[in-house]
């Protein structure tokens, strides 16, 4: 069935800025969300300015490709749709809306109730082309506010007054913004939405050309999608509201989230308030790794949800065995952990990626044989260790304890890893660069594990005399503040290079070599009450010289400088 064209009338102008676009760094809606409250409106989406955001998304296009891109192309294109190519009708210095109304009757997915409110000069511009699409309009206070019936379009007028006084005099920082009332939406199109994956999954349940039976690779890969559709299923039933901005900058796109737990889930006993100490593991993020990450959680409440999300699993019959064997090893082991943990990945001098991590936790032995467990599930005789066969990529994973001694601590080895011997050649290569056996000990109430015995022996030291409240090194601290519960660095740039180490390709050292260093994209969120609010900040110059590698055929020689072009200044 084709959508029907005054849907797309409706929506195109934001779908349009709401696709092009990218958060700001005040991602707060709170008088939006009065504005457009949960109880009228499912969604909505804002752009604070047409003039600004199509300005700073050709500014974003020009920094990959030069001159490849100006506002006014692209506001052509949005014009050529209403007849008009400059939008004279339209103010695209003033905030535009579209929402998404709860149904007044049985939900219809090929006529939801949406609005779109436009600042305009002369609407008289516009409305005979509204009326041939089959909407209606009305005007009030230089406000054109579109609907598909005149039911929706009632809704939608007494939401002038909001769009006047909220919306127009909010002074906006960012270049599009969202809300999805999550928990509402579930309730009109939640029926809809399961009997989709419901199908989705009996398809799954079917032979793909012969080759689905009951344990080859297509029936564990069907089972794998199975269980993350399920996941997300259970995930959406859980989550009361999301919402999100976004802006571009220069060199960079940062985004803003909030993501509300339902009272009373599984979810909202994971986002439970961690304690706000001054930390014990902060010291243990590195600030040169390709990633690294520091996180703080509610270790009571986190074991809760973990107990219950096992039990929730193993009601359901094709997941209950692999469930079984995962409370086994991880309903011990998130037990033990005391509420921190901070990991580390770089890159190994001969190849590949070197990891470390460590957690606090309540008791060694408990942390010990919950690592045990837990690497035993992914041996060949472990629940996901025989779904892993099935898939063709079978795991081999042991345990050993006591395998040395280090300053007087035990340290113990275990192995996990890909069974490379029925690999092709270049592929059982790539796998075996990766990190194939890990130490670990436990150090005081610190469990510390790497892939390199000299690592361990530096973290074990570290451990027995903990820096507590120590600043974060990572640059996401920098970015966000101190007072965050999760961070995380990410160097694309040296990443990626890592990943074409372990790639038979023979220009791959000098494709790594020519991207060059960068800043790493970072996040950090708090957890609160059931809630987070997190923020990323993407930068964009390992991108641009990424993709100026391949616009020169991934050539190891004579291409331009990765450097970014100026973009211009914002405009408020």
């Amino acid at each position: 069935m084709r959508l029907p064209v005054r849907i797309l009338a409706v929506s195109a102008v934001a779908l349009l800025c709401c696709l092009s676009a990218c958060v700001s760094k005040d991602a707060s809606a709170a008088n939006v969300d009065a504005a457009f409250p949960a109880s009228e409106v499912h969604a909505y989406a804002v752009v604070p300015s047409l003039d600004a955001l199509l300005e700073h998304i050709a500014g974003v296009a020009n920094s990959f490709q030069p001159g490849s891109l100006h506002p006014t192309q692209m506001k052509a294109m949005l014009g050529a749709m209403f007849d008009d190519p400059e939008l004279s009708f339209l103010q695209t210095n003033k905030p535009i809306v579209w929402t998404l109304f709860k149904p007044a009757g049985p939900a219809n997915l090929a006529e939801p109730p949406m609005s779109l409110f436009l600042p305009v000069n002369d609407p008289k511009a516009l409305t005979p082309l509204l009326a041939q699409q089959g909407l209606l309009c009305r005007v009030s206070d230089g406000v054109l506010v579109i609907a598909g019936d005149s039911a929706v379009l009632e809704r939608a007028a007494k939401l002038c007054s909001a769009y006047r006084d909220v919306i127009a005099k909010h002074s906006w920082q960012h270049d599009v913004a969202f809300k999805l009332d999550i928990d509402s939406l579930n309730d009109t199109y939640g029926a809809m939405l399961r009997d989709g994956v419901t199908s989705l999954v009996s398809l799954m349940d079917q032979p793909f050309a012969g080759h689905g039976a009951a344990g080859s690779p297509t029936d564990a890969l069907a089972k794998f999608l199975r269980m993350e559709l399920k996941g997300f299923l259970g995930l959406l039933n859980q989550t009361k509201s999301i919402g999100m901005s976004v802006s571009l900058a220069a060199d960079s796109i940062r985004f803003d989230y909030e993501l509300a737990a339902k009272p009373g889930t599984i979810l909202a006993d994971f986002l439970a308030t961690p304690p706000k100490d001054a930390g014990t593991l902060r010291g243990f993020a590195a600030s040169n790794a390709a990633i690294s990450s520091y996180f703080r959680f509610n270790a009571p409440a986190v074991a809760k949800a973990t107990t219950a999300l096992f039990a929730a699993m193993k009601a359901d019959p094709e997941f209950k065995s692999i469930a079984s064997d995962a409370e086994k090893a991880f309903g011990p082991l998130f037990k033990a952990y005391a509420g921190e943990f901070a990991m580390n990945m770089r890159s190994a001098k001969d190849g590949g990626f070197a990891m470390d991590a460590a957690y606090t936790v309540t008791g060694a032995e408990e942390a010990l044989k919950g690592t045990e467990a837990m690497v035993k599930l992914f041996g060949k005789e472990g629940a996901a260790g025989k779904l892993y066969s099935e898939a063709g990529t079978p795991m081999n994973a042991s345990f050993e304890r006591n395998v040395r001694e280090e300053d007087g601590v035990a340290v113990h080895r275990y192995e996990m890893s890909m069974d490379t011997e029925s690999m092709p050649p270049e592929q059982a290569a790539f796998f075996e660069q990766m990190p194939q056996s890990y130490e670990c000990a436990v150090a005081g109430s610190i469990l510390v594990m790497a892939n390199d015995p000299r690592a361990l022996c530096a973290l074990i030291a570290k451990a027995k005399q903990p820096a507590r409240g120590a600043a974060l090194p990572l640059r996401a601290a920098a970015e966000f503040g101190n007072d965050k519960d999760c961070y995380a660095d990410f160097d694309f740039a040296e990443f990626l290079k890592s990943v074409l180490t372990m790639v038979p390709v023979g220009s791959a050292a000098a494709i790594a070599e020519r991207i060059g260093p960068s800043e790493p994209i970072v996040w950090a969120a708090s957890i609160a009450d059931g809630a987070t609010k997190g923020s990323v900040k993407v930068p964009l110059a390992p991108f641009v010289a990424l993709s100026r590698v391949a616009q020169n055929g991934f050539a190891p020689e004579g291409s331009q400088g990765a450097g970014l072009h100026t973009m211009p200044p914002r405009r408020r």
